[in-house]
């Protein structure tokens, strides 16, 4: 008997290694099973598709013996005002092919391309790439973990430039609360950025990790992290660094957002 697993796993990085090792057994009952793992690689892992620019290439790796195939499709991708992602149909990319076999140790290509070459505003897209059930030739029970792959696409402007805004930081005695919007003309790619917290004279009475993941034009994000109690009563500039993105923004903090208790 065969049984197929298919739970959901986007991985999007240069290299992009599943290794699955399940047992599928009765209680007392010992049962021979097969425990198939992927490796897969591609590059770019982002699409970027400047103002003219109607296709680019995608190089899908296949680093296992068999062959594998996966079916493309794609989705409009915004944040709503609450900074949930949204995926909702759409008919402005074209993707070639839309089931692509890739061999055993070896490549294929796909194409995106765009009907939208020039757009007023930065759109954002999401393709995904769903493995497909391959034939089993193992005896016993096999277990097969498909893949799902998620890529973003960026349909860009001229001269793109980011831009980030800090708003409303609310401080607890335990907890500090910050709004960040991108009111920029490109995305902010996933970073961990630097938090501090400064009082009037510019010392620092806090530093922290926030990690901000992606931020699309236009959007916002609420975001929170533990805090002191010492830090709440003195605090009065809030500053994040990004390092990547070569930013920095900071929010003065009024006296109606200190909520210190005591």
């Amino acid at each position: 008997m065969t049984y197929l697993i298919a739970p959901t796993r986007a991985a999007i990085a240069a290299r992009v290694r599943l290794l699955v090792l399940a047992l599928l057994a009765a209680p007392g009952v010992l049962v021979p099973f097969t425990a198939l793992a992927a490796q897969f690689t591609l590059a770019p892992t982002r699409v970027h598709l400047a103002p003219g620019q109607v296709a680019q290439t995608l190089l899908l790796g296949n680093e296992d013996d068999r062959e594998v195939s996966f079916e493309l499709s794609y989705q409009h991708w915004r944040m709503d005002d609450a900074g949930q992602w949204l995926l909702e149909d759409s008919d402005d990319l074209i993707l070639h092919p839309q089931i692509v076999t890739v061999p055993g140790n070896g490549r294929a290509v796909i194409r995106v391309g765009t009907l939208r070459s020039n757009v007023a505003q930065e759109e954002a897209y999401r393709i995904q790439m769903q493995e497909l059930p391959g034939e089993l030739g193992s005896q016993g029970v096999a277990v097969t973990m498909l893949t799902r792959l998620s890529v973003p696409v960026f349909v860009q402007v001229r001269k793109a430039q980011l831009a980030l805004e800090l708003a409303d930081p609310v401080l607890g005695a335990d907890r500090i609360a910050v709004g960040v919007r991108n009111s920029g003309s490109r995305y902010l790619s996933p970073e961990d950025a630097r938090l501090i917290v400064r009082d009037g004279a510019g010392t620092v009475l806090h530093e922290d990790t926030l990690g901000v993941p992606y931020l699309l034009v236009g959007a916002q994000l609420r975001l929170t992290r533990p805090l002191p109690a010492t830090v709440c009563r003195n605090a009065q500039v809030i500053t994040l660094l990004f390092a990547e993105a070569k930013l920095e923004v900071s929010v003065p903090v009024v006296a109606a957002n200190r909520q210190c208790g005591g």
